[in-house]
């Protein structure tokens, strides 16, 4: 409440008006708070709630046994600005919870993750009608068996007797094949052109399966750049080095085997638990004429097949999921067979697999020759966080197929827990190269060896660094898998999966300075009863943060516009529920006005003490803002109860039924009008949203009236 500095009006008729009126019947302030509010709004819309936020209900059924937590994003984990709207338990693949977004909210991003932080399912869950439903994505996948026919593509290994005579010293990696081989008298290597033993193309193999949606912020951590929490660019883990100046310049392969050793050059992975193995392919850049697909075997064999390169090569069964592009485009690496297509635009039915739906396209981004969008725009596009950060993919989900122990069994999606799966690819390009998950093996059954962009000394590499063309890490949780298609620059980077139901590197790579979610935050703005000329809706300003299913609301006081003494009451309006008078809280002295520009005192936050109170677990800002209650006093009240009440919406306005609102919950970032500033010159969509809340629920944004808005100094 301000006062307000009233006209001279001589005794005489003041004496005259005040007799003429002293028999009229006194009007509420609450009923003169509407009035005033109507004549200045208009109608405001039935059952108007007031509130910017609105309550979704997420249910998860998915398949399995998979017990942890839920948590929801308003965005990508580690994205800026990033936060934490909910969390829930898991129990046997089921879950619901019920929490607030903002309004025109189109998705939300999911994470479930188990008790260790490995990440079952994480992605978008979009909202339609209120209602986020997570379950397995659709697929045709069981109503079509999944059949292995040989399949002949030939590569160049080492010669028999080449690799028989190494096989004694496999194990010694210690030495190079160099020096084993002039130890012994070894032959001279040569290399044999053969067909790929027990190699498979599979029939009917399902494509059709989508990941859970992503965001580009779910993988240019990874392969590009990220924004911290300074707002600085810093390279990603497995950036091109040829982009940034990262690591010294020192390649992928280098900084992360060769020098510091933090990944593991065995890239394969052991099953967790029976059931499903899915790979969600997150990024893929390959040009050439390749193969991809995988391997398995039994654990008790790992051994006696690695002490055997030959054996190895021989034996294990290698299924083929994507084929040669000449010879079977429609299975290829490229084409558009669900694989991701980096396709950009407004409107999700027309291009679905990523698109930008508030982007206003404009110089070398507007692009409408989508088929022919090359590798380096798609980078480009990647690359470039602050115009295409909202960007949505989506990709190909993959169910590796199991054919039984000896690889000749009927198909199955279920894989035995502690089975060993490998990768590998092949290039029908540069000398027919093909290479495993598992360094030693293209050693000593290639010769295949890596050379550095950075000059690293190779020959004082042990065969065990050499070799290497994929790399296994766990980023933000999740277990990834990168390759490198040997081009010479080693980055780790042409394919990179995402892979559930096995068992993650114990190291999370993920950097110290990503950002890291906080709770959602939303501003109670009230207006109090005093004087009905400013609706500056800084009277008494709280910051309100909570994570639905916990059992906490965080309550921070933000601005005092009002000079009379206002307490707050949170649950009640009984004195066990009185929080404390405002400008107390805020540390200024009564009768000021602070935080709210125009020359006032502005807040210091240091000393300003945030306030934990106790909720139901299901509370919901949008439906229970309306527990906060402020008792203001009237000027110059001499008892505690000389005042009035500010509640969400104030009484009725007479005849009309009419009410108005003296509190909005509006969005984290709002900013309140400095005082004296009228909401709608801060904000001129106000009156809009007063009378259609539905068709303007966009009136907190823009820059219209910027001017007008108090520049916060709490965040």
């Amino acid at each position: 409440m301000k006062r307000t500095n009233l006209p001279y009006i001589p005794a005489i008729i003041l004496s005259i008006l005040t007799a003429a009126c002293s028999d009229a019947p006194q009007i509420p302030a609450e009923e003169l708070y509407v009035r005033s509010f109507v004549k200045e709004f208009g109608v405001p819309a039935k059952s108007h709630t007031w509130s910017m936020a609105s309550p979704v209900e997420a249910k998860i059924s998915l398949g399995g046994h998979t017990n942890g937590t839920a948590t929801f994003y308003t965005d990508a984990p580690g994205a800026p600005g990033c936060a934490i709207l909910a969390q829930s338990t898991v129990s046997g693949g089921r879950s619901s919870a019920r929490f607030d977004i903002p309004q025109g909210t189109e998705h939300v991003y999911a994470k479930i993750t188990l008790s260790d932080g490995t990440a079952a399912w994480s992605g978008l869950a979009h909202i339609e009608n209120g209602i986020i439903s997570i379950g397995e994505t659709g697929s045709r996948a069981g109503t079509c068996p999944v059949t292995a026919a040989p399949l002949e593509y030939k590569v160049k290994r080492l010669a028999d007797e080449n690799l028989e005579a190494m096989k004694p010293y496999v194990t010694e990696h210690s030495k190079t094949w160099e020096d084993i081989q002039a130890e012994h008298n070894i032959p001279p290597f040569q290399k044999v052109e053969v067909s790929v033993p027990r190699l498979y193309a599979l029939n009917n193999f399902d494509y059709s399966r989508r990941t859970p949606e992503f965001t580009n912020l779910d993988i240019i951590p990874v392969i590009f750049s990220y924004i911290n929490d300074e707002g600085e660019q810093k390279a990603g883990l497995f950036n091109n080095p040829s982009d940034y100046n990262f690591n010294d310049h020192d390649d992928n392969v280098t900084y992360y085997f060769f020098k510091n050793k933090i990944l593991d050059p065995d890239v394969t992975f052991s099953v967790r638990e029976t059931g499903r193995v899915d790979l969600d392919l997150m990024w893929r850049t390959p040009q050439s004429e390749m193969y991809w697909g995988y391997y398995y075997y039994k654990p008790e064999d790992e051994a006696a097949l690695y002490a055997d390169p030959k054996r190895f090569f021989e034996e294990v069964p290698k299924y083929v999921m994507f084929r040669r592009n000449s010879v079977d485009p429609e299975h290829g690496m490229s084409g558009d067979n669900g694989m991701l297509q980096f396709k950009y635009c407004e409107k999700w039915s027309m291009h679905p697999n990523l698109y930008n739906p508030s982007q206003n396209h404009d110089g070398e981004h507007e692009w409408t020759d989508w088929q022919n969008l090359t590798s380096d725009l798609c980078k480009t596009l990647a690359n470039n966080i602050g115009k295409f950060r909202p960007s949505i993919m989506r990709s190909t989900r993959i169910s590796l197929v199991y054919f039984g122990e000896d690889g000749e069994g009927e198909s199955s999606y279920e894989f035995p827990a502690g089975t060993r799966i490998g990768f590998f690819y092949g290039s029908v390009q540069e000398d027919e190269k093909f290479y495993f998950g598992k360094s030693a093996m293209n050693y000593y059954l290639f010769h295949h060896k890596n050379y550095t962009m950075s000059g690293y000394p190779i020959d004082q590499i042990a065969p065990n660094y050499r070799g290497i063309y994929a790399a296994k890490f766990r980023f933000n949780g999740s277990t990834y898998i990168g390759f490198e298609l040997g081009d010479g620059d080693n980055d780790l980077n042409d394919m990179v999966f995402r892979i559930h139901n096995t068992w993650p590197p114990e190291q999370d790579l993920t950097p110290d300075d990503l950002p890291k979610p906080e709770p959602k935050e939303w501003i109670l703005a009230c207006e109090d009863l005093g004087n009905n000329d400013d609706y500056d809706f800084n009277d008494v300003v709280l910051k309100l943060s909570h994570v639905d299913g916990t059992d906490e609301l965080n309550v921070t006081p933000l601005a005092c516009g009002g000079v009379l003494n206002s307490y707050v009451y949170f649950g009640g309006r009984g004195i066990e529920h009185m929080w404390g008078e405002i400008h107390d809280l805020l540390g200024v002295p009564r009768g000021a006005m602070a935080g709210v520009g125009l020359g006032y005192q502005d807040i210091d936050f240091s000393k300003v003490e945030t306030r934990t109170f106790k909720v139901p677990e299901n509370w919901l800002a949008s439906e229970s803002f309306s527990d906060f209650t402020i008792f203001t006093e009237n000027e110059g009240a001499t008892h505690v109860n000389e005042g009035v009440w500010i509640e969400a919406i104030s009484a009725p306005g007479g005849e009309h039924e009419l009410s108005a609102p003296q509190m909005l919950l509006l969005p984290a970032e709002w900013r309140w009008p400095i005082e004296r500033r009228h909401i709608t010159h801060a904000y001129p969509m106000f009156t809009g949203w007063v009378g259609k809340p539905g068709e303007n629920s966009g009136w907190t944004t823009g820059t219209e009236g910027e001017h007008h808005r108090y520049s916060r100094i709490d965040r």
